[in-house]
């Protein structure tokens, strides 16, 4: 190749890397564009040194007429890039295509942050050069926009010490601060669940309690194994929700508590906790009953109450089941609608160990009741249902009824006489020998002649109803007062709450969203940010500049000059 031609090469590099700088100065590069400038005026040094002897001749020449068009429309290009950068800096506006939608806020930081009830400070101690500096801005910025009485501040713990240690920040502690009136939350992970939590700590002024009812077999909020709820009463606490155990043999359900929760029982409730259950309930009491297919009897009484039933079979799906586990485990994806614990619940649930709950139906002269039944989810209609032999063989163990006799109604009968009567209760709910009747074992015998014969137990055909929903009015505490309201929910299972299922697909969703509604709190009512899958990388602000620097202004540039090079290599021939 001639120098000539060599030295225009580089002269329309050189062109090009000087319009170019205009770019690299608008997204941040600075230090970029003083290499480019000094890069530019080599090459046209060289452009001349080599061109000199004819400069005269090119310019009239087909070659500049075609060098001059594509340096109009290189700079034609730039000016539309840089009006275009220059528009999306002032009108920014994002589209989030990943799977799990993770660069966006979910629904329950929408929902709390269109709650605020006044302003809400976050002051975050960080220098710009941190690794949790750019996550963080970003999503302020984002909870900002969303609610301006939402506001935020960075501080430089280097530069302005006395601010740090005036809010007592150390560099290995949380260094995130969210003040609403004399309220503080603190927090140290730059994360969308970090940042709500901390949110509905300094602006929630009321915390409820929800009391695990314990004793009987039942899965505890303690327990850190597969089968205790140590995960959703972790979960709850940023809920405003503060999980305890509560023995229901120790006396009533206390005042404070918002909502009791009856998870699983593997032994019968004697006499006296089934009237501490009932006499909460009609105090307006919340409570949500979770069964399992062989441990349905213990609920039985307090549920017939309540026109609900537990139906003592299992139910198995051979097409809608957790892959990888048995068809006992099966999904379920049809919500009420209407409802608003499932109004806008679109995901799925899995249940390891499902029972049907029925609602019974009701009589004519039972209409007058007052009850309100409503279904929340139920199978896909392929499912069925085979009965599950009983796995209760014993009494409950407690001191107060070691001594108790078989049939569950004479033992209430002598405990209402040993008491005096219960007349508060029984005036405003069924007798109590109602309440301790458990349906026949039908599931029990039923295999067992199975057995006897040699063939499976017979199987009924779906849908299946798996979680209702029951509320009543109750008269108001003094007269003129508001009318009071009891609200029970009743699962067929427990385990999909358990920490060896809640992280999977939507239950740890559907569980909360219940405990929720039966707290008074629908305005938690949503899905929840997952523990997000997608790998993240953390940048340094240079970091950050120097890769938009490759790929909005280097690469670009870079496959416009080869262009332009291999067009004058293949002229010049």
């Amino acid at each position: 190749m001639e120098l000539k031609n060599l030295g225009r090469i580089l002269a329309v590099l050189g062109g090009l890397l000087l319009a170019s700088s205009c770019l690299t100065w608008f997204i941040g590069a600075k230090s970029y564009v003083t290499v480019k400038l000094v890069l530019a005026v080599i090459f046209f040094a060289v452009f001349f040194i080599t061109n000199r002897h004819h400069l005269g001749t090119t310019s009239a020449g087909k070659s500049s007429f075609f060098l001059g068009v594509t340096s109009v429309s290189t700079a034609v290009l730039i000016g539309l890039l840089v009006v275009l950068n220059y528009m999306a800096a002032k009108r920014p506006h994002s589209w989030d295509l990943t799977s799990e939608k993770i660069h966006r806020l979910s629904g329950d930081t929408e929902a709390t942050l269109g709650a605020l009830p006044g302003e809400v400070e976050a002051t975050a101690f960080f220098r710009p050069d941190d690794a949790a500096y750019a996550p963080l801005k970003g999503l302020f910025e984002k909870y900002a926009d969303a609610n301006a009485l939402f506001r935020f501040t960075f501080v430089d713990p280097v530069k302005n010490p006395l601010r740090a240690q005036e809010m007592n920040i150390r560099l290995d502690g949380p260094r995130v601060v969210l003040r609403s009136g004399d309220r503080e939350s603190r927090f140290s992970e730059p994360t969308e669940e970090a940042l709500t939590n901390a949110l509905i700590q300094v602006t929630r002024r009321e915390r409820k309690k929800v009391a695990f009812i314990s004793g009987h077999g039942e899965a505890r909020v303690g327990d850190i194994g597969p089968q205790g709820l140590s995960a959703v009463a972790t979960r709850m606490k940023s809920e405003g929700l503060d999980a305890v155990e509560l023995f229901l043999d120790k006396g009533p359900i206390p005042d404070d508590v918002s909502v009791a929760v009856v998870p699983g029982p593997r032994m019968m409730l004697d006499v006296s906790e089934i009237r501490a259950l009932r006499s909460f309930i009609l105090r307006a009491g919340s409570v949500l009953f979770l069964a399992d297919p062989g441990y349905t009897e213990p609920l039985a009484g307090i549920l017939s109450e309540f026109d609900l039933k537990v139906s003592p079979e299992r139910i198995s799906d051979a097409e809608h089941h957790l892959k990888g586990d048995s068809e006992d485990s099966p999904l379920i994806q049809n919500y009420n609608p209407n409802n608003p614990v499932t109004k806008r619940f679109a995901a799925v649930t899995v249940f390891p160990g499902l029972s049907p709950v029925q609602m019974i139906p009701k009589k004519p002269e039972d209409v007058t009741d007052g009850l309100e039944l409503v279904l929340l989810a139920h199978t896909e209609a392929n499912a069925e249902a085979s009965a599950a032999p009983s796995l209760i063989s014993a009494p409950p163990a407690s001191p107060a009824s070691q001594d108790a006799p078989e049939n569950p109604s004479n033992n209430d009968s002598a405990q209402d006489d040993a008491d005096g009567g219960s007349a508060q209760d029984e005036s405003q709910a069924p007798s109590e020998q109602a309440a301790q009747t458990a349906p026949p074992a039908k599931a029990d015998s039923g295999a067992g002649e199975a057995g006897d014969a040699g063939s499976a137990p017979a199987k009924t055909k779906g849908p299946f109803p798996v979680a209702a929903q029951v509320s009543g009015r109750l008269p108001p505490l003094q007269e003129g007062g508001p009318d009071r309201e009891f609200k029970i929910v009743a699962v067929g299972d427990r385990d999909f709450a358990t920490n060896g299922y809640s992280s999977l697909l939507g239950n740890e969703d559907f569980f909360l969203n219940i405990v929720n509604w039966l707290a008074g709190q629908p305005e938690r009512i949503t899905i929840r940010p997952r523990t997000r899958a997608a790998s993240r990388l953390y940048m340094t602000p240079a970091q950050q500049a120097r890769l938009t620097f490759l790929l909005i202004d280097l690469l670009p540039l870079t496959i416009l000059a080869f262009g332009l090079v291999l067009w004058m290599i293949r002229r010049s021939k």
